[in-house]
């Protein structure tokens, strides 16, 4: 089926899950040989069949789900927007995922994932991934969980941790919400751009509302078959909207002019697939001519920076001489002060020591005069200064020779003897000057009025 899939350059859908949505805990029907479901009434076959519309179409809520998707019971009635978002998306842990193998842009699997949105909008989401199914399966059902061997749901599943993982180990993923950018990326039509045709489910032409109403109609069709003929009418009239040209184009066709146009569009598609092969050469080119148009304005920009910045050099240059010869002078300023200051602080110390010898040696002679004032005072005033000093001079000679004679008992005895003499010499020495003052007395007397 592979092969077949190549040859004819087709999408296939490999693979359809749901998990915690329309009833089942999980489900995974392999869609690559086909198969027949079989089981009881009312359990949740045609839903899960129905629920690959909601891939096909780019919608983005069920709002409106009558005419969107035309979800409808056994006899034909429609199901509301809320029991079909509710049906679908009961929790927050409930998704669907298709599996698509795709060979438009070349051998390319990824994987459609839907999963709730907000409850008030009947909104789902869409994630998409280039990784397959086996890949991701552990997001979501835990196979040792449990003690049956069934496994089990993982704990704590919620978009956010599968949107985590894909993110991380899948450098194409990718999330849309908005019908627009839906409808450009499932129903792409650049074949050339692998790219661009990964997430392709159906390559329309365009992607405008006539062409969507179109394919909305032929998947109505597909899945309604059995409602009746409004549905066949229906997708007839749109593809014939759609794709509809006037009648005289159809009567007045010339095989001829359209094997032309047909041989045009060969040489035209191989002439594009040159191009298109040449595409990596033009980047290149397109790089290094960014790269040289960038390089050639960063060096006008730098030579300009370099004649600005030579200016602010040589201005810096002169403010510097001009800072540095202010700095030298008031180095030098300050030399000479510290010299002055030492040479200051010399003289401060020299002077303060000179001033404690003053003190000393003024206390010293302050004791002196003290001293000498106290002998000088046991003498009469007529009595000179040399007379004193005379007789202290002679007393100090005698209190030598004392010590003398204390320590020479002869010369003790030979002192005394002219001690005694001494003294009969003073003693009439004593007589005289008594006599003296006696009659300078009486002549003071007799000078002095009555």
């Amino acid at each position: 089926m592979q092969n077949d899939a190549i040859d004819n350059l087709l999408i296939s859908i490999s693979r359809f899950v749901a998990v915690d949505s329309a009833g089942v805990a999980i489900t995974e029907i392999d869609l690559r040989e086909g198969g027949i479901l079989i089981g009881g009434g009312n359990i949740g076959k045609t839903s899960l069949l129905n629920a690959i519309r909601l891939f096909l179409l780019p919608e983005e809520n069920f709002k409106n789900s009558k005419k969107k998707f035309g979800f409808a019971d056994k006899e034909g009635k429609f199901y509301s927007d809320d029991e079909s978002f509710e049906h679908y998306f009961p929790s927050n842990s409930s998704f669907l995922i298709l599996e698509c193998d795709n060979y438009l842009g070349g051998a390319l699997p990824h994987c459609q994932i839907l999963y709730r949105g907000s409850s008030e909008k009947f909104d789902y989401r869409r994630m998409f991934t280039s990784l397959r199914y086996g890949q991701i399966r552990h997001l979501f059902w835990n196979d040792n969980s449990g003690d049956d061997g069934i496994g089990g749901r993982v704990d704590g599943l919620s978009p956010a941790k599968v949107q985590a993982f894909l993110k991380r180990e899948d450098k194409y993923f990718k999330t849309l919400m908005r019908a627009t950018a839906i409808k450009e990326v499932i129903y792409a039509n650049q074949l050339l751009d692998i790219n661009a045709m990964r997430f392709c489910l159906f390559p329309l032409k365009e992607t405008d509302d006539a062409n969507v109403g179109a394919f909305r109609a032929l998947v109505r069709l597909l899945f309604d078959m059995k409602t009746g003929s409004d549905t066949v009418r229906l997708a007839v009239a749109n593809i014939i909207e759609s794709q509809k040209k006037e009648r005289k184009d159809t009567l007045n066709f010339d095989i001829d002019a359209f094997i032309e146009h047909n041989n045009n569009l060969s040489r035209s598609e191989r002439l594009l697939k040159h191009i298109y092969s040449l595409k990596p050469n033009f980047d290149k080119l397109v790089a290094s001519y960014e790269s040289l148009i960038l390089n050639k304005s960063a060096e006008d920009d730098l030579m300009q920076y370099a004649m600005m910045l030579q200016d602010r050099i040589s201005k810096e240059h002169v403010d510097l001489g001009i800072e540095e010869t202010l700095r030298q002078s008031i180095d030098g300023r300050i030399k000479t002060l510290d010299h002055d200051i030492f040479q200051t602080q010399k003289q401060q110390q020299e002077l303060h020591g000179s001033r404690n010898q003053l003190e000393r040696q003024q206390k010293q002679l302050d004791d002196k005069l003290q001293k000498t004032q106290l002998v000088i005072n046991q003498y009469n005033e007529s009595e000179t200064i040399e007379f004193i000093i005379a007789g202290h001079r002679e007393h100090l000679a005698d209190k030598q020779q004392e010590l003398e004679f204390k320590q020479d008992v002869q010369k003790r005895q030979d002192e005394l003897s002219n001690l005694n003499k001494e003294i009969t010499k003073l003693k009439e020495q004593e007589l005289r000057y008594q006599t003296s003052i006696d009659n300078q007395q009486y002549k003071l007397f007799n000078q002095l009025a009555e």
